[in-house]
């Protein structure tokens, strides 16, 4: 019989004042620290929400990445018509009470400011500790374009193991070089 404690943590940042809730999970005497946005502990599936904020330029870019704390998204204003390769690192347990994690799901919201911006892959990205690197996700089929906030929920078929570290990669093109895009909610929706 699994026996589950959770104590919930709040720190403040050492930038800025912000604050950071997680979660200490103890299952079976074995401790696992869940992350900001984390729900359904237990058997269910759990939900992880990633900010867009972290999000990495690409270096020597020609564009330029404007971070909006309020309300929160990231928005990529474009002064080329060349593809861009942004990477967003997730902060993602991979195992939680010794039970392996299989990604099932990535939800991504965004909008675009012409019909020439649009994402036009969305890779998940999983280190092997031998160095290797697994894609549980590499969605090219689908070019994303809506001029209006949208979500797409991608369905991950079948659930795949995360093994190691994991980040996004989005494919994104501007198309005429003088467009912007904006990336809102990303959750990745995880169980056994």
């Amino acid at each position: 019989m699994k026996k589950w404690a959770v104590v919930y943590l709040f720190s403040i940042g050492i930038v800025g004042t912000f604050f950071i809730m997680n979660s200490i999970v103890v299952a079976d005497n074995k401790v696992v620290v869940v992350p900001l946005g984390s729900s359904g502990i237990g058997s269910g599936d759990t939900k992880i929400s990633v900010s867009p904020l972290n999000m990495t330029p690409v270096p020597g870019s020609a564009v330029n990445y404007t971070f909006s704390y309020h309300p929160g998204y990231l928005q990529l204003n474009a002064f080329t018509h060349e593809d861009e390769w942004p990477q967003l690192p997730v902060e993602v347990p991979y195992q939680i009470g010794g039970t392996a994690l299989k990604l099932k799901e990535l939800k991504i919201c965004y909008e675009m400011s012409t019909a020439s911006a649009k994402i036009t892959q969305i890779r998940v990205n999983t280190m092997n500790d031998d160095g290797t690197v697994e894609y549980p996700l590499d969605d090219h089929a689908t070019d994303r374009t809506s001029p209006t906030w949208h979500c797409d929920n991608i369905q991950i078929e079948p659930p795949a193991l995360l093994s190691g570290s994991t980040s996004i990669t989005f494919g994104v093109s501007f198309g005429n070089g003088s467009s912007t895009m904006k990336i809102g909610t990303v959750v990745l929706t995880l169980g056994p």
